[in-house]
């Protein structure tokens, strides 16, 4: 069983960050589901991004998601890479 995630809102949020903000690079956040699937549910700016001025620390922002998510990984990536997978994701199965 393969497992799809509603990526819509993220993927314009990306899209938004890497055409309007100029993100390159980003810390992805993944999920290992039970049957070993890797999910890939949000991302944050890696330090020294032009747009990384506002909004949560680094430190923050993961003790947010970890109120959601007991476990999750981070990946550095650009943000194009990301933005494929997050397309992936959302397709229906």
């Amino acid at each position: 069983m393969e497992y799809s995630f509603d990526a819509e809102g993220l993927i314009e949020s990306l899209e938004n960050d890497m055409q309007e903000n100029g993100v390159s690079t980003v810390w992805a956040y993944s999920i290992t589901m039970p049957n070993g699937q890797e999910l890939f549910i949000d991302y944050f700016y890696v330090a020294g991004e032009p747009f990384r001025r506002f909004g949560p620390t680094l430190k923050e922002f993961e003790a947010s998601l970890s109120k959601e998510y007991a476990q999750f990984a981070r990946t550095k990536m650009p943000a194009a890479e990301l933005m494929e997978i997050l397309k992936k994701e959302d397709e229906t199965l």
